[in-house]
């Protein structure tokens, strides 16, 4: 073959080749872009939603922290009103024996005990000196197992029953 033929060949077919080579490295760099590009708005929006499911679960903790403190605030409230009561129904009780124990005149062992459990409960839940005079009270009195405990309580009830059979 003569050399002018293959340098005209050279001369026409290396530039579509190199074109074409050209375009060829261009659409691989622009698809491989487009794919980087892809995974990166794939990686935003998968961040995005973890920070908005982030967000929720802030959200949530705190309206759960809330909802706790104010259930033990509740809790407390209810706590305290119920030490309350229990002073209150142990004042009542302490008064009560007070004078049923004054009125008998007398106290027996059994008595003396329950009054002075009554007494440390009422103590231990801040009760007042009230009830320390009333078990200074009942505590002088004198201790005798010989006789029956009967409530006047009891009596007076009993006072009453034998009123309507009688």
């Amino acid at each position: 073959m003569d050399t002018k033929f293959l340098e005209a060949l050279a001369t026409v077919i290396l530039p579509i080749v190199m074109t074409s080579l050209m375009g060829i490295i261009t659409y691989k760099i622009e698809y491989r872009d487009k794919k980087k590009e892809k995974e990166l708005e794939r990686a935003e929006a998968l961040r995005k939603e973890e920070a908005d499911r982030f967000e929720q679960f802030r959200k949530e903790e705190k309206e759960l922290h809330e909802e706790l403190k104010r259930m033990i605030r509740e809790n407390t409230e209810r706590t305290f009103l119920n030490a309350e009561a229990s002073k209150d129904v142990l004042r009542y009780m302490l008064t009560r024996y007070h004078a049923e124990y004054m009125i008998q005149g007398y106290i027996t062992s059994h008595q003396l005990d329950v009054f002075s459990e009554l007494y440390n409960t009422y103590h231990a839940l801040g009760g007042n000196g009230t009830a320390t005079h009333l078990f200074e009270e009942v505590s002088n009195l004198p201790v005798r197992n010989d006789c029956p405990s009967v409530s006047p309580y009891q009596k007076v009830l009993q006072m009453a029953n034998d009123k309507k059979e009688g």
